[in-house]
């Protein structure tokens, strides 16, 4: 069999039109590596070029298998070359059902959009060839082949956990082509209905997840972990930064690159040159930290994934609840969409008429920075309750605490008053007129945080999951304790590019739940 590069040389080597039509017919269904010969792609330079394989995409060709999980530095091609095995899936196989899922983001260079193009590329290369594909008229992000009964679909991962329930459901799938999903709002959610539609392996179903890291915790790191551990049944891939060819800077006349870190000690020993040190090198500073590029760019599986800190909670226990958690459904989820509310309640526990509560509430601006966040817990068990989360403005926080603190009992709520708590707390008293709000040691209205109420509320956090008092099935708080960490600085917080309101919000609920004077409420209202 002819090369893919011998195959194209021969097809155009043809003297009449006719007969380069029916060489494309056949290299349509030579192989997918002669298949890819006939593509083009508009690279980050935006001129139009063959698609060519590069050495790390052949390597990936002859080691994939029906079931693949891909761990990746960015840019290096394998969204565009997985794409082009979706077209070749589409085009060769009769009744094909394609779905490739793609990050939510409503802009003007959406994935979805740009996944459009590549396509679009794809499909008019082809026919310059001479390939004839009879469209039916689809919408924007499908394309259909009535004559093959095939179907190709873009579709966008859920932007709220309903629509994610919903994204796929009851579709028969051949082949499902998962991109970035690292990032997605919701994965779990998006990928359970859809994954459940995808035929069997022995009947020719395909997976492949591909995703650049985002950080330790949600649907990715587990799939990569379950992959590497060999207990979910896919294969995993990893793609370091160096095999990437074009991840070099030139060395000036005369310069030379010496390690100086232990992180370049080991890209050296594992064959990174000298001009492509000095790429990293860029990188490290465009970046601002080594963490920070290594997520993006990884060397190794395992240096995109660690924390810049050591983790202040129990990992062995957090996992244990994770792994318990893990497809575990709230009773209840309630999508909140009003003015300056864009968020969610789930509800694990119904409020009981012989139960007491207690109502914890981290505030936030609402804006689309750190998310707001709260929690319900019972008196004397801790049990999980309710979760609130999304983005409140402090007007609608407070309505949905007067609403929820209301339903289980007019349970005492505890607002942290920092910053835009107070704000929270002015609404609470005296538009919605709530009875019990918590007051601190100083007997002022909310919770206080500063570095001695923190650390003692934390800590009591750790040694309650510690020894079992709490505990929850709300898959979000555990990813959040799984990056809070403890800086080389002695400061406890969300490692970079992770959120730690949920976590802030148990720790005062616990906080109030341990206080000796727990449940009794003074005579002016507040909680003594």
């Amino acid at each position: 069999m002819l090369q893919p590069e011998a195959a194209l040389r021969s097809l155009y080597a043809c003297h009449s039109d006719r007969s380069r039509e029916r060489q494309t017919q056949r290299a349509l269904t030579q192989d997918f590596g002669t298949f890819c010969s006939l593509l083009e792609i508009v690279p980050t330079e935006g001129q139009r070029s063959p698609f060519v394989l590069n050495e790390m995409q052949r390597r990936y060709n002859a080691a994939r298998t029906p079931r693949d999980v891909i761990l990746k530095a960015r840019q290096m091609g394998m969204t565009t070359l997985e794409q082009a095995r979706d077209a070749w899936h589409f085009i060769n196989r009769p009744g094909a059902r394609v779905t490739m899922m793609v990050q939510s983001i409503d802009d003007a260079d959406s994935p979805a959009r740009k996944a459009k193009r590549v396509f679009d590329v794809f499909f008019a290369a082809l026919a310059k060839r001479g390939v004839k594909l009879n469209f039916a008229t689809s919408p924007a992000g499908v394309w259909t082949l009535p004559d093959r009964d095939a179907v190709l679909r873009i579709v966008e991962a859920g932007a709220s956990r309903a629509a994610a329930q919903k994204k796929g459901r009851g579709d028969t799938v051949t082949r499902l082509h998962v991109t970035e999903h690292a990032f997605w709002e919701f994965p779990r959610e998006s990928l359970l209905a859809v994954e459940s539609s995808v035929v069997a392996p022995e009947l020719g179903g395909e997976i492949v997840r591909e995703s650049t890291p985002n950080g330790v915790g949600g649907r990715f790191y587990d799939d990569v972990q379950a992959a590497k551990a060999g207990t979910s049944g896919f294969k995993f891939h990893f793609f370091p930064w160096f095999l990437e060819p074009h991840y070099r800077v030139a060395l000036a006349p005369g310069e030379t690159i010496e390690p100086a870190t232990e992180r370049e000690k080991q890209l050296v020993a594992q064959g990174v040159e000298p001009d492509q040190l000095k790429w990293y090198r860029r990188k490290v500073a465009e970046k601002g930290s080594q963490e920070d590029a290594d997520q993006e760019f990884p060397s190794d599986p395992e240096a995109c994934f660690l924390l810049s800190g050591r983790t202040f909670f129990s990992v062995a226990r957090i996992e244990e609840l994770r792994r318990l958690a893990i497809g575990a459904r709230p009773l209840e989820t309630i999508e909140v969409r009003a003015d300056g509310a864009h968020g969610e309640i789930r509800v694990w526990s119904k409020a009981r008429g012989d139960s007491r509560y207690v109502l914890a509430l981290d505030p936030s601006e609402g804006t689309g920075g750190d998310p707001a966040a709260g929690t319900i817990r019972e008196w004397g068990t801790a049990q999980h309750c309710v979760t609130i989360h999304g983005q409140f403005k402090p007007h609608a926080l407070a309505k949905i605490g007067n609403d929820w603190g209301r339903r289980y009992g007019t349970a005492p709520i505890a607002v942290e008053r920092n910053n835009h708590g107070h704000a929270v707390l002015q609404a609470l008293e005296r538009e919605h007129h709530y009875p019990r709000i918590f007051k601190h040691y100083d007997g002022k209205l909310g919770w206080l945080n500063n570095e001695v109420t923190r650390t003692k509320a934390l800590t009591e956090l750790d040694e309650g999951i510690r020894s079992g008092l709490w505990s929850t099935q709300d898959v979000a708080t555990l990813g959040e304790m799984r990056t809070f960490i403890t800086t080389a600085h002695g400061r406890v917080e969300a490692a970079r590019g992770s959120h730690d309101d949920l976590v802030i919000a148990e720790a005062i609920a616990l906080d109030v739940l341990k206080k000796p004077a727990a449940g009794r409420i003074d005579s002016g209202g507040g909680y003594g």
